[in-house]
């Protein structure tokens, strides 16, 4: 079974208002989130980090959590989610369970028609993060994986 701390949105000074300017700073910042959120590592959760149009980090949200291997999203409650939070534009971040960060047909899918929709809605979903237990990390946008820096 899954245990959530009781950590739903995090407020920008939380992390002294980070710039992110590449993917591996967004996949060391979404790993780090996902640390805070995270209790148990059995299920599929998917979040976003939301930036300002400086690309400063203001908040972030915990959206789904799924099954052991998937998640159903709407993508009118993730924009919903960003706009809440005040987002100029944002990250789609979801957890493996598997260990394998390689992004599915369907995660690929998810992240262009967000993109799009992002275009119209004026708030940008800038990447697709894949994160797993094991320090790994995929960015749809990068094409790769990440190796994460632990401290």
């Amino acid at each position: 079974m899954m245990t959530f701390k009781v950590v739903m949105e995090r407020a920008k000074q939380d992390y002294n208002n980070p710039n992110i300017s590449n993917a591996n700073e967004a996949c060391q910042l979404a790993f780090e989130i996902l640390n805070e959120i995270i209790v148990d590592e059995d299920r599929e959760i998917c979040f976003v980090i939301a930036l300002d149009a400086k690309s400063s980090v203001i908040g972030y949200k915990l959206l789904y959590v799924g099954t052991i291997y998937e998640i159903e999203i709407r993508p009118a409650e993730i924009f919903r989610a960003a706009l809440l939070l005040g987002a100029h534009s944002f990250y789609i971040v979801h957890y493996h369970p598997s260990g394998d960060p390689t992004p599915s047909s369907g995660d690929t899918e998810v992240f262009n028609h967000l993109n799009e929709l992002g275009k119209s809605l004026d708030c940008q979903c800038i990447d697709s993060v894949i994160l797993t237990k094991n320090n790994k990390a995929w960015s749809i946008v990068a094409q790769g994986e990440i190796e994460i820096k632990t401290e």
